[in-house]
Protein backbone atom coordinates (compact mmCIF):
# COMPACT_ATOMS: atom_id res chain seq x y z
CA UNK A 1 0.00 0.00 0.00
CA UNK A 2 2.94 2.41 0.53
CA UNK A 3 3.89 1.96 -2.79
CA UNK A 4 0.58 2.72 -4.31
CA UNK A 5 0.12 5.64 -2.09
CA UNK A 6 3.35 7.06 -3.41
CA UNK A 7 2.86 6.48 -7.14
CA UNK A 8 -1.01 6.92 -7.19
CA UNK A 9 -1.76 9.67 -4.80
CA UNK A 10 1.57 11.55 -4.13
CA UNK A 11 2.78 11.57 -7.51
CA UNK A 12 -0.77 11.23 -9.65
CA UNK A 13 -3.08 13.10 -7.20
CA UNK A 14 -5.66 10.44 -7.03
CA UNK A 15 -7.60 10.77 -3.85
CA UNK A 16 -7.25 8.31 -1.30
CA UNK A 17 -11.19 6.84 -1.36
CA UNK A 18 -10.68 6.49 -5.00
CA UNK A 19 -7.56 4.49 -4.58
CA UNK A 20 -8.88 2.49 -1.63
CA UNK A 21 -11.36 -0.02 -2.72
CA UNK A 22 -13.30 -2.70 -1.62
CA UNK A 23 -11.49 -5.21 -4.50
CA UNK A 24 -8.25 -5.46 -2.16
CA UNK A 25 -9.07 -7.92 0.13
CA UNK A 26 -10.47 -10.32 -3.11
CA UNK A 27 -7.45 -9.41 -5.51
CA UNK A 28 -4.13 -11.38 -6.22
CA UNK A 29 -1.00 -9.10 -5.57
CA UNK A 30 1.99 -9.35 -6.57
CA UNK A 31 4.78 -7.28 -5.71
CA UNK A 32 8.79 -7.30 -6.27
CA UNK A 33 11.22 -6.78 -3.60
CA UNK A 34 15.23 -6.11 -2.91
CA UNK A 35 17.15 -8.37 -0.86
CA UNK A 36 16.50 -5.90 2.05
CA UNK A 37 12.65 -6.50 1.72
CA UNK A 38 11.50 -3.44 0.06
CA UNK A 39 8.71 -3.16 -2.35
CA UNK A 40 10.24 -1.81 -5.70
CA UNK A 41 6.77 -2.32 -7.88
CA UNK A 42 2.96 -3.61 -7.60
CA UNK A 43 0.32 -5.06 -9.59
CA UNK A 44 -3.17 -6.97 -8.51
CA UNK A 45 -5.62 -9.18 -10.36
CA UNK A 46 -9.28 -8.77 -9.23
CA UNK A 47 -11.22 -12.53 -9.49
CA UNK A 48 -12.63 -10.71 -12.73
CA UNK A 49 -9.55 -10.86 -14.80
CA UNK A 50 -8.95 -7.25 -14.43
CA UNK A 51 -5.00 -6.12 -14.22
CA UNK A 52 -4.48 -3.11 -11.96
CA UNK A 53 -2.99 -0.83 -9.20
CA UNK A 54 0.29 -1.20 -11.36
CA UNK A 55 3.06 0.76 -9.90
CA UNK A 56 7.13 0.85 -9.96
CA UNK A 57 8.96 3.55 -7.56
CA UNK A 58 10.03 6.61 -9.62
CA UNK A 59 13.32 6.02 -9.69
CA UNK A 60 13.05 2.55 -10.84
CA UNK A 61 10.81 2.97 -13.74
CA UNK A 62 12.27 1.74 -17.28
CA UNK A 63 14.55 -0.79 -15.51
CA UNK A 64 11.97 -3.95 -16.31
CA UNK A 65 10.11 -4.11 -13.27
CA UNK A 66 6.83 -3.49 -14.13
CA UNK A 67 7.33 -6.02 -17.33
CA UNK A 68 8.39 -8.64 -14.57
CA UNK A 69 5.45 -8.36 -12.40
CA UNK A 70 2.95 -8.20 -15.08
CA UNK A 71 4.66 -11.52 -16.94
CA UNK A 72 3.93 -12.97 -13.77
CA UNK A 73 0.68 -11.85 -13.50
CA UNK A 74 -0.18 -13.47 -17.01
CA UNK A 75 1.60 -16.71 -15.90
CA UNK A 76 -0.41 -16.94 -13.12
CA UNK A 77 -3.68 -16.48 -14.40
CA UNK A 78 -3.04 -18.65 -17.44
CA UNK A 79 -2.22 -21.62 -14.66
CA UNK A 80 -5.32 -20.35 -13.09
CA UNK A 81 -7.07 -21.46 -15.99
CA UNK A 82 -8.15 -18.08 -16.94
CA UNK A 83 -8.77 -17.30 -21.02
CA UNK A 84 -8.81 -13.45 -20.98
CA UNK A 85 -7.45 -10.67 -18.95
CA UNK A 86 -8.29 -6.51 -19.09
CA UNK A 87 -7.37 -3.48 -17.43
CA UNK A 88 -7.60 0.38 -18.04
CA UNK A 89 -4.30 1.69 -18.96
CA UNK A 90 -2.89 5.09 -18.03
CA UNK A 91 -3.27 6.61 -21.60
CA UNK A 92 0.53 7.15 -20.73
CA UNK A 93 1.14 3.17 -20.27
CA UNK A 94 -0.79 2.25 -23.55
CA UNK A 95 2.50 1.49 -25.06
CA UNK A 96 3.77 -0.41 -21.98
CA UNK A 97 1.11 -2.56 -22.14
CA UNK A 98 1.02 -3.36 -25.99
CA UNK A 99 4.88 -4.22 -26.01
CA UNK A 100 3.22 -7.09 -23.96
CA UNK A 101 0.87 -8.41 -26.10
CA UNK A 102 -2.51 -6.37 -24.75
CA UNK A 103 -4.61 -4.87 -27.73
CA UNK A 104 -6.72 -2.32 -27.27
CA UNK A 105 -10.94 -2.52 -26.55
CA UNK A 106 -12.95 0.86 -26.78
CA UNK A 107 -12.54 4.53 -26.66
CA UNK A 108 -10.30 6.72 -24.03
CA UNK A 109 -12.42 7.76 -21.01
CA UNK A 110 -11.33 9.35 -17.41
CA UNK A 111 -10.97 7.36 -14.65
CA UNK A 112 -9.80 9.28 -11.34
CA UNK A 113 -9.37 12.28 -13.67
CA UNK A 114 -6.92 10.38 -15.84
CA UNK A 115 -7.29 9.67 -19.52
CA UNK A 116 -7.33 6.09 -19.58
CA UNK A 117 -8.11 3.55 -22.26
CA UNK A 118 -9.03 -0.03 -22.02
CA UNK A 119 -6.91 -3.18 -23.02
CA UNK A 120 -7.59 -6.79 -23.19
CA UNK A 121 -5.28 -10.30 -23.63
CA UNK A 122 -5.98 -13.31 -24.90
CA UNK A 123 -4.27 -16.18 -22.86
CA UNK A 124 -5.33 -19.45 -24.58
Amino acid sequence: MELRFEVFIGEQGIAAEEELDPNDPHCRHFIALNNAGIVLGCGRLTPEGQIGRMAVRATLRQSGIGSAILKHILESARRSGRKDLFLHAQKDAQQFYTKHGFTIDGETFIEAGIPHIGMQYQLA
